[in-house]
């Protein structure tokens, strides 16, 4: 099979301290296709992979400043490293013909299209999500929430992957009129899901007729945890509910000073990082899945909770409503955490009926979104389209 070598611009350092799931699925599948990849990212502390990886000495400060310098700050640092990144990239262009450049973030996207134009090859930046995209003109504070996806938008990289999360990418490109091409990729969700049986109802410490409650994602605020102890307190505490919590983050401390005051810490069970192998376990104990970020609610953990037949309640946020169209879903208006409590509340109090939702939401997720080799055969045409348009305008 003929190679074709592909420049990787990422800003997260690389290899990752820990496991990155999704570069996991498909670098390896994208690899069985031909393509060779060579990462360019800053220096990381993880196992070394098997494809060759630039390191860029720098790494991304997270200044504790009030929010406006503490944006700028960023967008300067963000700046510097796009600059070592090129550096970097054309260093490693002199002893490899590479045929495209992928930028994964719009952090990377000033790098990717400069390298490119310098090389003579196409380039291609991929999204994983944007914060705020409802008004053509935002306020200065939503730019700076959006600084990374502005400078994708107002790029001129060949074209976009847009991943169809929820937060209308393909919207905001068309608003903010970019010029190249836009794919829209839908989320991705394993075809077989192992079962380790590391978290079983013993091992949570669950009674038998208690049902979980499950939060899957980092415990930070933009993922809407906050929300979580005063969602807890409208739920009838007559029912046997248990809210299991996979994940850590800076949250994690507020969260268990918010439980103890309420009296409900023994009701919520942390779990901290949960290896994505162990995933399968904890959506099979679920009865419903919370979706409760207020950016939106078309993210990875709901997709996976839906193809293994959980129903799932969710903020109706940004275009989450327009994706997640199924009766194993229930919407509910931003930020209303008493409707929020009644919808939970409502498959919690009718087992048949969660039952039936449980075989709708299989179906939905298997005709909605894509297994994770449908997803690399989709990021495999999207490359060759790429690369047929920059050998047909030579």
């Amino acid at each position: 099979m003929h190679e074709i070598p592909v420049l990787l611009l990422q800003p997260w350092p690389f290899p990752p301290p820990t496991p990155n799931p999704t570069l996991q699925r498909l670098l390896p599948r994208l690899a069985e296709k031909g393509y060779r990849f060579h990462i360019v990212a800053p220096r990381g502390s993880g196992k070394t992979p098997d494809f060759p990886v630039y390191g860029v000495d720098f790494q991304i400060r997270a200044p504790r400043w009030p929010k406006y310098p503490a944006h700028v700050l960023y967008m300067w640092e963000l700046t510097r490293l796009n600059r070592r990144m090129v550096r970097r990239a054309l260093q490693a262009a002199q002893n490899h013909p590479f045929r495209l450049v992928l930028g994964l973030s719009g952090a990377v996207a000033p790098a990717t299209e400069r390298v490119a134009r310098a090389l003579g090859v196409p380039s291609l930046v991929k999204l994983f999500g944007i914060t705020y995209f409802l008004r053509y003109r935002p306020t200065p504070w939503q730019w700076l929430q959006n600084r990374e996806n502005l400078l994708a938008f107002r790029s001129r990289v060949n074209g976009l992957l847009l991943v169809e999360d929820g937060t209308g990418g393909a919207t905001a490109a068309r608003r903010w009129r970019f010029p190249g091409r836009v794919w829209v990729e839908p989320q991705g969700f394993p075809e077989e899901w192992p079962r380790t049986g590391r978290y079983t109802r013993r091992s949570l410490g669950l009674a038998p007729d208690q049902q979980v409650l499950l939060v899957v994602g980092r415990l930070a605020a933009m993922k809407g945890v906050r929300f979580l102890p005063e969602l807890l307190a409208h739920l009838d505490t007559r029912l046997p509910w248990v809210l299991v919590l996979a994940g850590e983050g800076p949250e994690r401390p507020r969260l268990e000073q918010a439980f103890r005051r309420l009296g409900l810490d023994q009701r919520v069970r942390f779990l901290g990082p949960v290896p994505h192998e162990d995933l399968g376990d904890l959506y099979s104990l679920a009865a419903v899945y919370l979706g409760i970020s207020p950016v939106a609610n078309v993210t990875l953990p709901v997709v996976e909770a839906l193809s293994l037949g959980v129903p799932v309640v969710a903020f109706d946020c940004q275009e989450t409503g327009r994706i997640l169209k199924t009766p194993a879903v229930q919407l509910v208006p931003p930020f209303d955490l008493k409707a929020f409590a009644r919808a939970v509340e409502h498959w919690l109090r009718h087992p048949q009926e969660r039952q039936q939702a449980a075989a709708e939401a299989r179906r939905f997720a298997r005709r909605r979104f894509l297994t994770w080799p449908q997803v690399a055969e989709l990021e495999h045409r999207v490359f060759q389209e790429l690369l047929h348009q920059a050998h047909a305008h030579r």
